[in-house]
C-alpha cells in the first residue's frame, strides 16, 4: 500500500515496483478506484460472462485477469465500494475469482498494489475501507513524503522536466540559473511533483533565453505556497537589523533576504514580480500598474531583493 498526497508520484513508485521485479515482463495494469461508476466495480475488476445482466451482450475480461502475471494497480482505494470489499480480499487471500455470471471460480496470479491520498487508518475509521482489507493490503506499507520534505529533490526534478518539456515544444532551454533554482525552491508546491512539472513546462515555453532566469518563473510561484516561511526553525515573525529597518540586497545575499520576509511581504514581492513579468521588466510600466510611485517601486524592489534587470524603453522613431 503507498499513500501520500496526491501528485507526489504514487503510480510511478507502482510501476517501478512493477519495473524492478520478476513480474517485469508481464501487464502492469493501472486503475483508478474513484473514476469507476457506481455498480459496474465488480464487472470491471472480475469481467462478466454474457448475458449475466441486461447490458452484458458478450463476455468480458477483469482487469484482475488481464494482469494475469503482472501487476494490478489499485488507486484511491478508498473509493472502492463496499459491497465489491470482500471479494478483493476473498481474491487476494485465496487467488481465486468468480467472474459476474460465472457458476466456478479461476485462479489468477497477479500481485496487488493500492494507494491512496490519505491516511489509510483514518479511511478505515471513516468506514470507506473494510479493516480486513485493510490489514490484508498494508502488508508492504510505502510512505512517498510530499516535495516540500524533500527540496533537495526540487533542482533535480525540475531540470528533468525541462529538458523534457524543451524535447517537446521543440525549444532550446538548456538549464536554469541558481537564482531560478533558488525560487523553485522556496516555494511550498501543494500540488508536489506535478504541479512543479507543470510550472517547468511554462517556464520552457516563455522563457526567452537559453538559460531560465528567475523573472521566466511565473509570480505565483515567487509567493510562499500555503506555509512555507521560516516555521521549520521556528521563526515565523520579520526578522530586522538593529534599526529595525528590513534588510536589503546590499546587507545580505537575496536568498537570506527572501527567507527573512513575512507572508505577506513574500505576497506583495510576488505581485511586483507578476508586474514586471506583465509589462517586460520596465519598472515605470510595472510601478503604473501597482499604482505605486517609481520611486516607492525602486524602494521595494532592493528592499525585497525582487530579480530584475534594468531596461530602457525603445524611443518611438519621430
Amino acid at each position: 500500500m503507498i499513500f501520500g498526497e496526491s501528485g507526489t508520484g504514487k503510480e510511478l513508485v507502482a510501476r517501478a515496483i512493477h519495473h524492478f521485479s520478476d513480474r517485469s515482463q508481464q501487464p502492469f495494469v493501472p486503475v483508478n478506484m474513484s473514476a469507476i461508476p457506481e455498480g459496474l466495480a465488480e464487472s470491471l475488476l472480475f469481467g462478466h460472462e454474457k448475458g449475466s445482466f441486461t447490458s452484458a451482450h458478450e463476455r468480458h475480461k477483469g482487469w484482475c485477469q488481464t494482469a494475469h502475471g503482472g501487476t494490478l494497480f489499485l488507486d484511491e482505494i478508498g473509493d472502492m465500494e463496499l459491497a465489491v470489499q470482500p471479494k478483493l480480499l476473498r481474491f487476494l487471500q485465496e487467488g481465486t475469482m468468480q467472474t459476474v455470471g460465472a457458476r466456478s471460480h479461476s485462479s489468477v496470479d497477479v500481485r496487488v498494489i493500492t494507494a491512496t491520498n490519505r491516511d489509510p487508518k483514518t479511511i478505515v475509521r471513516e468506514g470507506r475501507l473494510r479493516e480486513d482489507l485493510f490489514f490484508r493490503l498494508h502488508v508492504v506499507p510505502i510512505f512517498v513524503p510530499p516535495l516540500r520534505e524533500r527540496r533537495e529533490d526540487i533542482a533535480g526534478l525540475a531540470m528533468f522536466f525541462l529538458h523534457r518539456a524543451a524535447e517537446r515544444h521543440g525549444r532550446n532551454v538548456t538549464g536554469l540559473s541558481e537564482e531560478a533554482i533558488q525560487v523553485l525552491s522556496r516555494f511550498n508546491w501543494p500540488g508536489n511533483v506535478r504541479q512543479l512539472e507543470n510550472a517547468i513546462e511554462r517556464v520552457v515555453i516563455f522563457a526567452e533565453g537559453e538559460t531560465a532566469q528567475a523573472m521566466d518563473i511565473p509570480a505565483e510561484f515567487h509567493a510562499p505556497g500555503r506555509s512555507w516561511g521560516n516555521c521549520a526553525n521556528g521563526r515565523t515573525e520579520t526578522q530586522r537589523n538593529g534599526n529595525g529597518v528590513y534588510p536589503n540586497a546590499d546587507d545580505d545575499d537575496a536568498e537570506d533576504v527572501v527567507g527573512k520576509l513575512t507572508p505577506y511581504q513574500l505576497n506583495e514581492r510576488a505581485a511586483i514580480i507578476d508586474a514586471l513579468q506583465r509589462s517586460a521588466g520596465h519598472v515605470v510600466d510595472a510601478a503604473k500598474l501597482l499604482g505605486l510611485g517609481q520611486a516607492t517601486m525602486y524602494r521595494k524592489i532592493k528592499q525585497f531583493a525582487v530579480p530584475h534587470e534594468r531596461k530602457r524603453r525603445k524611443l518611438s522613431p519621430k
